[in-house]
């Protein structure tokens, strides 16, 4: 585990599974790996060791960018504020897909009859899940769903009535 000042020269000539840690910023390192090269912040917290990527090397990072961005996080994280935590949180919630298929499985099914179920799952499927199913349910703003909204001027029965999803979240 090499410390050293770290520079674009030195990145480069990274070997794979080599990795160089700063000599300025503590916990600030960089990693080669077979297809990337990875700015990286090795800190504790909570009594615990994380590691919280930055980003790869190329623009938009350089040495110096992630190293601003590392001083950055660790400010935050000497506040209280704990980057990998909130990386994990994002990760494990739930995708707008995700309570799509739930709206469909707990209450169309259970509450409605099945022409009904067909056309609110043909909705679900081809508009719905197309437009916002990848989203995480804290990405999902008032300005796409208007944005989406304002698409279907030409068919409203479609995208305001029989798709009205959302409407009780974002009114």
């Amino acid at each position: 585990m090499a410390t050293a000042n770290i520079t674009k020269a030195r990145v480069d000539r990274l070997a794979d599974g080599d990795a160089i840690w700063d000599d300025d910023v503590r916990g600030f390192g960089v990693r080669r790996r077979r297809r990337d090269t990875s700015y990286v912040l090795k800190y504790r917290a909570n009594r615990r060791q994380r590691f919280v990527t930055i980003g790869k090397h190329g623009a938009p990072w350089t040495p110096e960018t992630a190293r601003r961005e590392a001083q950055r996080l660790l400010g935050a994280i000497r506040n209280g504020n704990d980057p990998a935590v909130q990386r994990d949180k994002l990760k494990r919630e739930d995708s707008v897909g995700d309570v799509l298929d739930r709206y469909l499985r707990d209450h169309v099914n259970a509450h409605n009859k099945p022409t009904t179920q067909a056309e609110a799952k043909r909705h679900v499927e081809t508009i719905l899940k197309p437009a916002f199913g990848k989203l995480k349910i804290s990405e999902l703003t008032r300005a796409e769903v208007k944005t989406w909204h304002s698409k279907f001027k030409d068919r409203p029965y479609e995208g305001m009535n029989r798709t009205d999803f959302f409407g009780g979240w974002l009114a």
